[in-house]
């Protein structure tokens, strides 16, 4: 099953501590949009403190690079924004 996750579950689950779930659910996507808006300064500080340092099923995400993210082959990779 492929998970598209979307901004509002992947905050809360954040917060809650079960942000783990997402993986044992398929395949995670997180769009570009998604990434940027968890990387905003209005998202919580420990929305912002996980996007940044990201668990290792959330491969090449922007945040480690310190890009945006964008959907590729069912996961998120890097890419700069503008």
């Amino acid at each position: 099953m492929i998970v598209i996750a979307d901004t509002g579950p992947v905050s809360y689950l954040i917060r809650i501590g079960e942000i783990d779930v997402l993986p044992q659910l398929g395949q995670v996507v997180i769009p570009e949009t998604v990434c940027n808006e968890l990387k905003s300064q209005r998202a919580p500080e420990a929305v912002r403190h996980w996007i940044a340092s990201p668990p290792a099923w959330l491969e090449d995400s922007g945040a480690r690079a310190g890009a945006g993210c964008r959907v590729g082959k069912g996961r998120p990779r890097c890419r700069r924004t503008r």
